[in-house]
């Protein structure tokens, strides 16, 4: 149960406060800056991971390349998808339609769970 909450601590710190107010906006549209979030994220998960395996007593066993290229990849690639579809959806507004704030939220709540349904895998296969 420790090591679960620790997989969701660590994801809600490398995807929000780490992440900063200039990499949120700037990662849809910037490949670069994408590319340093991402490297941001899997680190600290990667800290994580490296402290369960530690004492799960499995440290030496995990494949940590597999593990390292699947956080990065997985999470460049769904928040690549993300910014795609915000990008296509109309500047913010103060009056803007609720449709509209349904469908950014709707794309936050996917991205949010398929990052988390990925580390919860890596801790499940990987690592346990």
């Amino acid at each position: 149960m420790v090591d679960t909450f620790i997989v969701f601590a660590m994801h809600c710190i490398a995807d929000f406060p780490m992440q900063g107010e200039y990499l949120s906006k700037a990662k849809a549209k910037s490949i670069y800056v994408l590319f340093c979030h991402c490297a941001i994220y899997t680190l600290l998960m990667a800290i994580g991971f490296g402290g369960i395996a530690y004492m799960y007593e499995v440290a030496q066993d995990v494949e940590w390349g597999f593990v390292l290229m699947l956080l990065f990849y997985s999470h460049f690639a769904i928040d690549y998808i993300k910014g795609y579809f915000e990008l296509k959806l109309p500047i913010e507004r103060e009056d803007e339609e609720r449709r509209i704030r349904e469908k950014r939220m709707m794309l936050f709540y996917c991205d949010q769970a398929l990052h988390l349904a990925i580390a919860y895998a890596i801790l499940e296969v990987c690592i346990r």
